[in-house]
């Protein structure tokens, strides 16, 4: 029984490393990633959420976030400290849930 159990999980870690190896690929195509409500629908994402994207997608910590108006458009500005320590800003667009 525990054999069998061990293998099993050997299978699973394997196949989860195949799915997904570290390192390659981009978060947006991560069998993690939480995709945010407004996609699929005709909802809008909240301050809150977009943050939260934010901070999913770049393992950073949020500094501060808030919402601005960029050439008419509405956008969440999401300010965060990168793991590298270097401080970026990202703007999401609350219609469709992207960051840009």
């Amino acid at each position: 029984m525990g054999e069998t159990r061990r293998i099993f999980i050997l299978i699973l870690f394997a196949w989860f490393w195949v799915v997904n190896p570290p390192g390659v690929g981009n978060n947006q195509s991560s069998w993690w990633t939480v995709v945010p409500p407004a996609y699929g629908r005709n909802e809008e994402i909240d301050l809150e959420n977009a943050a939260a994207l934010v901070q999913q997608q770049t393992r950073g910590k949020i500094l501060s976030a808030k919402e601005v108006e960029i050439e008419g458009r509405r956008r969440f500005q999401v300010k965060v400290l990168l793991p590298d320590s270097r401080i970026k800003v990202f703007l999401v667009n609350p219609e469709t849930g992207k960051i840009e």
